[in-house]
């Protein structure tokens, strides 16, 4: 900073006061902000899948398909600046941070043309009986004892082959009988397009199908029969079948040696195949805050190759030749990266396992270049890899989790200095005798291990699944090394005792530690409050929470505790989300208001228990689709049904011949079929084209009138490419009268 001299004096006496030149205090907090980001440059690097992240977020977030010309645009003017920016500090990290942004954005753009595959058009939520010939993909057993059947389409009797789905999936209750993977196959089957979310802000799953190419999912109540008229599959099925036909002898073996609900969440443990678990069993891992044992992710493939590196090591060691003379620790990375591929190709290399498996191959590279196996850099490659391949997985609730996860651990683990993490220089662990030394240092880290990922997911798992498992530290403090030091070398065991045929007695004690396992979480799932439902978080408190979460994360110096600035934001606007008073579904049924208790009430309808449930999830409401499917609030006649709320009167006609007098009386109408003529008494109409445009509806009263918000937002969901193609007339725009 420079100084300027100046020089008073009062007659007796003269002295010198030193004053900042004009614009050096101006100037002080930019230096200032500089130097800051001088010291963090070696951490600008793991800011970059951050940027690239929010790239890909913003143009999930579009209410509009943008054009390719759009997405290079800003990609092109960052890429400028960041060569114009080529001094100072501040200047050049704006302009990489941009430059992320705007590819991240083009990458979620290109992934999406390059996946682009027709669903089947939807009709105003009525399904289409067709009848389907193709190749059977994939088959997973229910536990209401059918099946769930995948199928890549050769052809769809009546609809044009432009049109017609890449892949379809239906159940049946009927188990195909002599069929196998890779069979041409036909039956006739009821199908609708993927589902889009059940409300504003909610789970999207007809994006999450387009991605995977699935366009059609449905029943079928007839036999599926082998087709002869259909050719043999296409020559990229080929490696995809094989792989999907090991899995499936792998996990029929499984479940002959341990039959029942112990063998199905066994088969789940190795191949992912999780649809014969009991929905209980599930509901108990998840209230109890277990149910991340049956996701196979990193933990999981951690423990598995680390399990294989640390095998092949000490075998190794046992011969003092080769503990001399070969790279032992390399050879044992090797390994250890091989086991991390089989269990990738078991699982069946979904998106979980697959982003696991990026971020242990890299440790292991990592091993065998002789550079450090974990770290904060190595696992921001692992997020800018995997979101590169493939940019939705950033709306995955799994990658959110993991990741999130592992960054807290190391955000936590790499400011402890390494002596004090070093159990064999505690006082604790000199003064206990050696086994119970070992069992307090492993007590101790897997308690601060789980307490700090718990805390790290915490935002996630309240924002998606709308249920806090409180005491899911507690369960996991003895589930965790159940799991890690029984249940997954006995896995390792089983699966080398497979092509032997002695599988039997490894897969027995897999049984035993599975039932211990479920003893503790139907123990922790009983305890009173064990999980609490809470409302749907607004987004703007989620963002605000990764924001701060990334922030006092990421970096290193003092600076980073400003992140708790917007997490303290997030928890103020965490309860502050405002619960819609009418729900309606995109198919106009089922419909659903708040009454004046606070609580939801609906109009019965056929299929309408996954939206109604997704309605209450939302709401933190426990009860049963079945309980609030009971009229109340309503009064219907032949004609339709009406409710009030406050003093606003809300109709739900069932045809036209009810619609003069609802409109005469109504101020908000919902309406399931096309609108003929304007509604003149009513301030708000809702008619099937609107529905069909903008998906589901959530309806809030306010002082100024309707509030209204849709899953497609201001431009439609028809819009985006993964949302359900409509056979109507042109949607007329939702309008007030």
């Amino acid at each position: 900073m420079r100084i300027l001299r100046a020089e008073v004096g009062d007659g007796g006496g003269g002295g010198v006061i030193l004053m900042p030149r004009r614009g050096a205090v101006a100037r002080a907090a930019p230096e200032s902000l500089t130097d800051t980001l001088e010291a963090e440059r070696d951490r600008w690097f793991l800011w970059v899948p951050v940027f690239f992240g929010l790239g890909i977020g913003l143009y999930f977030a579009l209410p509009f398909e943008p054009t390719l010309a759009l997405c290079l645009a800003p990609m092109v003017a960052a890429a400028g600046l960041r060569v114009v920016a080529r001094r100072g500090t501040i200047g050049p990290a704006f302009a990489a941070a941009l430059l992320a942004t705007a590819i991240g954005f083009t990458a979620a753009k290109l992934r999406t043309d390059a996946v682009r595959a027709p669903p089947l058009a939807d009709r105003g939520g009525n399904g289409q009986w067709l009848t389907v010939h193709g190749w059977l993909e994939q088959r997973e057993a229910r536990n209401d004892a059918g099946e769930r059947l995948t199928i890549r389409v050769a052809w769809i009797d009546a609809i044009d082959p432009a049109e017609t789905p890449v892949s379809v999936r239906v159940t049946t209750r009927l188990p195909a009988q002599g069929i196998a993977l890779g069979d041409g196959i036909s039956f006739r089957a009821e199908l609708k397009p993927p589902p889009d979310a059940a409300l504003p802000g909610g789970y999207d799953f007809a994006r999450l199908a387009y991605f995977q190419q699935l366009g059609a999912i449905g029943f079928t109540t007839g036999d599926v029969r082998l087709d002869a008229d259909v050719p043999a599959p296409p020559s990229n099925m080929a490696l995809p079948l094989a792989l999907a036909r090991w899995r499936a002898e792998v996990g029929q073996r499984i479940r002959a040696s341990l039959p029942g609900a112990r063998g199905a969440m066994a088969a789940g443990l190795v191949t992912g195949e999780r649809g014969g678990i009991p929905q209980e069993t599930i509901a108990t891992l998840r209230d109890s805050g277990l149910s991340h044992i049956l996701a196979i992710s990193g933990f999981n493939m951690a423990v598995m190759a680390g399990a294989v590196f640390l095998f092949m090591r000490r075998l190794l060691t046992l011969s003092p030749t080769a503990a001399l003379t070969l790279p032992v620790k390399q050879i044992a990375a090797t390994a250890g990266l091989l086991g991390a591929t089989v269990c990738l190709v078991l699982s069946g290399a979904g998106s979980a396992t697959t982003r696991a498996y990026v971020m242990i191959a890299l440790a292991l590279l990592a091993v065998l270049l002789g550079r450090p196996p974990v770290s904060m850099r190595n696992l921001a490659l692992a997020g800018l890899v995997l979101l590169a391949i493939a940019p939705e997985t950033l709306l995955d609730v799994s990658f959110q989790m993991s990741f999130s996860a592992v960054v807290g651990l190391m955000a936590v683990y790499e400011r402890v200095p390494l002596e004090e993490r070093r159990p064999e220089d505690t006082l604790t662990t000199r003064t206990l005798p050696w086994g119970l030394g070992i069992i307090w240092r492993s007590l101790r880290e897997v308690t601060a291990s789980t307490a700090i990922a718990t805390l790290a997911v915490a935002p996630f798992a309240t924002f998606h699944f709308h249920k806090i498992a409180v005491y899911g530290l507690l369960a996991n403090i003895v589930a965790v090394p159940l799991f890690a030091f029984v249940m997954m070398p006995l896995i390792v065991l089983a699966l080398v005792a497979l092509p032997f045929g002695v599988e039997y007695w490894p897969l027995q004690g897999l049984g035993l530690s599975i039932d211990f396992l479920m003893a503790i979480a139907n123990w922790v799932a009983s305890l009173p409050g064990a999980s609490i439902r809470v409302t749907a978080m607004p987004l703007a408190a989620f963002i605000a929470s990764i924001l701060g979460g990334l922030w006092l994360c990421l970096w290193r110096r003092r600076w980073r505790w400003l992140g708790l600035i917007p997490i303290g934001a997030a928890l103020a606007l965490a309860g502050t989300g405002t619960r819609p008073d009418v729900l309606v579904a995109r198919s106009g049924r089922p419909v659903a208001i708040r009454l004046a208790t606070g609580s939801l009430s609906a109009l019965p309808s056929p299929g309408a228990a996954f939206t109604l449930s997704s309605w209450l999830e939302a709401d933190g409401d426990p009860r049963d689709p079945a309980e609030i499917s009971k009229l109340e609030g309503f009064a219907c006649d032949d004609l339709g049904c009406v409710a009030r709320i406050g003093a606003s009167v809300i109709a739900f006609p069932d045809g036209p011949a009810a619609l003069e007098d609802d409109c005469r009386r109504a101020e908000v109408v919902v309406m399931r079929f096309e609108r003929e003529r304007n509604c003149p008494g009513a301030r708000l109409v809702i008619d099937r084209a609107a529905l069909a445009r903008h998906g589901a509806h959530a309806l809030t009263s306010t002082r100024a009138g309707w509030s209204v918000a849709t899953v497609g937002g201001a431009g439609g969901c028809g819009d985006r490419p993964w949302c359900p193609r409509t056979e109507l007339r042109p949607a007329r725009a939702m309008r007030p009268n």
